[in-house]
């Protein structure tokens, strides 16, 4: 496993053990269309569901930033379930096309003229009050949004009319992808929303439980991005349910595997999607095709607990990003090459040696 797969291949690997010692029976009850889980140690009939109305709240909902490539890849896989390589391929195709901007990029940055593309669309389509906004601050790439303001059922007369201009079979993925980044694109362009929260308790056999889910939302970028909405039935309830076993813990997703990266500082943009195909392909992890879920193989296990007791500190999470912030130091010429490469050389002598040592004895 390479510098960067060894510490994914580490919480692949360290939540797999966890789900396995956890398992027990899971209850998925369909309460309008939200599903709530309960856990059960055994199989159990449920009668009645009890949900109570504790109260609600309105609040300002404002827009989010145009996509990176780990949001995009994050929201690609919770709504259409699709693998982090395919995503990239898809937006690969998408940018050498010409609909969007580059898409390996941290940065949510929105250029002049992005905002541009943003004002022409709602004004073409009247869609609201424009409020310009560049979001971070420029680097090499801006955020991922669309080249022109055309939405998804333009694009797709623009490809009907002019197949020979592109390269590129599209299939529905193409658009959903598509429609993905400009309606976020152009959402993160527009005033925000008023929102409607209600508090729930719900109470299933001798289980109690409290959330609050956004019901409503009205009014500015909504027009363009809704939010996910709920609806709940209140009162004693006969449920509709399936009891299925499971575990109190879940599995990592794409999401979250990619959502770790990039907050511990592990990877780029454009090794998120091959970090984990390459754990796939060397026999580590292999993906539910069900669920899209990733589970440590017995050979990823296996190969994560001798590197971590033979190499433990140089494969830590905090070692590869550590090391990440100095190839970026050395990049920006703020620190001298030499001096990380010897400080590498000499970890590794002191990791290597005595197990050289081992070996003669």
């Amino acid at each position: 496993a390479g510098r960067v797969q060894t510490p994914v291949l580490g919480w692949i690997s360290s939540r797999t053990k966890e789900y396995k010692n956890n398992m027990c029976y899971v209850a998925y009850i369909k309460l309008g269309n939200y599903v709530h889980r309960v856990f059960l140690d055994k199989r159990e009939k449920i009668e009645e569901v009890n949900v109570e109305k504790l109260g609600e709240r309105t609040e300002v909902l404002l827009p989010l930033p145009p996509f990176t490539t780990d949001s995009l890849l994050i929201e690609a896989y919770n709504k259409f379930r699709l693998p982090a390589e395919r995503v990239m391929r898809i937006a690969q195709e998408l940018f050498e096309s010409g609909f969007i901007t580059y898409h390996r990029t941290d940065s949510t940055h929105v250029s002049s003229r992005g905002i541009e593309v943003a004002k022409e669309y709602l004004e073409k389509k009247g869609l609201g009050k424009l409020v310009p906004r560049s979001w971070g601050n420029e680097g090499t790439h801006e955020a991922i949004r669309p080249t022109n303001p055309i939405d998804v059922d333009e694009l797709k007369k623009e490809i009907e009319e002019n197949p020979e201009i592109y390269f590129v079979k599209f299939s529905w993925s193409h658009f959903a992808i598509y429609d993905l980044i400009f309606r976020r694109f152009i959402a993160s362009q527009m005033e925000g929303s008023i929102g409607k929260y209600v508090k729930y308790r719900i109470s299933v056999l001798d289980q109690k439980s409290e959330l609050e889910l956004l019901m409503e939302v009205a009014g500015g970028y909504s027009a363009v991005n809704p939010p996910r909405t709920y609806t709940l039935p209140q009162g004693k309830i006969k449920p509709e349910y399936t009891i299925s076993r499971g575990s109190r813990i879940k599995l990592m997703s794409y999401a979250e595997v990619i959502r770790e990266m990039k907050e511990k500082n592990i990877g780029r943009p454009s090794t998120y999607a091959k970090t984990i195909q390459s754990l796939k392909g060397h026999g580590y992890i292999v993906e539910s095709k069900r669920r899209s879920i990733l589970v440590s193989t017995k050979k990823g296990i296996q190969v994560h607990e001798f590197l971590s007791s033979n190499f433990g500190p140089l494969i830590s999470e905090e070692t590869t990003s550590d090391l990440m912030s100095k190839m970026d130091m050395v990049a920006s010429g703020s620190i001298n090459p030499n001096l990380v490469l010897n400080s590498i050389l000499t970890q590794m002598k002191g990791l290597v040696n005595p197990l050289k040592s081992e070996q003669e004895i």
